[in-house]
């Protein structure tokens, strides 16, 4: 019984190692991820298909919008998302790797406002927010945000909210691809 139980915790004790020795820290998995986005970002190789305002949006807003996807053969690698209100512009970029949400990226650029005219000034926008959201085997592992944005509080789950979102964006892509076939 011994012998057993030697060879048990033996057992153990090396899967314990080698998945401390394999797995990857939260930086490295964000240098990864960082490196597979530039590398989407510069592939001139993806085609692209577009949607503008009522084909994504379910209610239209001022300044309309735009889905926009790079994809190759079955795999989408990348999809910006502009959706303009009327007192700015929402950017919102969803990146992938074998389908699989890695990273978003959003900003809110809002409309610069003149105090001479006290109006908008809708040839100028200055950053709002902007936010950086990374995930792995679809868990968010990190993020970083800078200004106001729509995650402030604890009463908005940010990796379901996103993952939903890019969920919704996915699905719609998918089937314009395919009707394009």
């Amino acid at each position: 019984m011994k012998k057993y139980s030697a060879v048990f915790i033996l057992i153990i004790l090396v899967s314990v190692f080698l998945q401390d020795a394999f797995s990857q820290t939260t930086p490295e998995l964000m240098e990864e991820t960082s490196e597979k986005v530039e590398m989407i970002d510069i592939d001139a190789t993806l085609k692209t298909v577009t949607l503008l305002n009522d084909e994504f949006m379910q209610e239209m807003t001022d300044g309309g919008g735009e889905l926009k996807c790079y994809y190759r053969d079955n795999l989408i690698y990348h999809i910006h998302q502009t959706v303009g209100i009327s007192y700015g512009i929402y950017l919102t970029e969803y990146y992938y790797s074998g389908n699989k949400l890695i990273f978003v990226n959003e900003k809110f650029n809002q409309y610069y406002y003149d105090t001479l005219t006290t109006s908008l000034d809708y040839s100028k926008t200055e950053n709002a927010y902007n936010g950086s959201y990374f995930f792995n085997n679809g868990k968010l592992i990190h993020y970083t945000s800078t200004g106001h944005s729509r995650f402030e509080g604890d009463s908005i789950d940010v990796a379901k909210t996103l993952t939903t979102e890019s969920d919704e964006a996915f699905d719609l892509i998918l089937k314009k691809i395919n009707s394009s076939r």
